[in-house]
């Protein structure tokens, strides 16, 4: 890693403010909108993230991440994937009550 001094003025700090206020800000739920749970796992954990859609576009509610324990880190990919959402749909079940569509996607290493 190559460390590049930062002339620092006050575009500078501002672009930065802008930047961090841009990252992963977390809103407050909207009545009547469109929710989406998108899930994902790795060998050990699963990890989900509930949206809302609103006229800005899609925006983070909340994050869900679990260690599995070491049975279903024996699970297929599949089944891993599977359990992510049906883990995810209890954690956020409060906030989810409507009907729920779920659309699996895998990819293969």
């Amino acid at each position: 890693m190559v460390r590049t001094p930062i002339s620092w003025s006050y575009a500078t700090f501002e672009m930065c403010k802008k930047d961090l206020e841009d990252a992963i800000v977390l809103h407050h739920p909207a009545a009547n909108v469109l929710l989406a749970i998108g899930v994902d796992t790795s060998d050990t954990t699963v990890g989900a993230a509930l949206h809302q859609q609103t006229l800005l576009g899609w925006q983070p509610l909340a994050f869900f991440l679990k260690t599995l324990s070491p049975a279903q880190r024996r699970y297929s990919a599949y089944d891993r994937e599977l359990l992510a959402a049906y883990m995810a749909i209890e954690y956020f079940r409060h906030m989810v009550k409507a009907e729920v569509s779920l659309y699996l996607r895998t990819t293969s290493p």
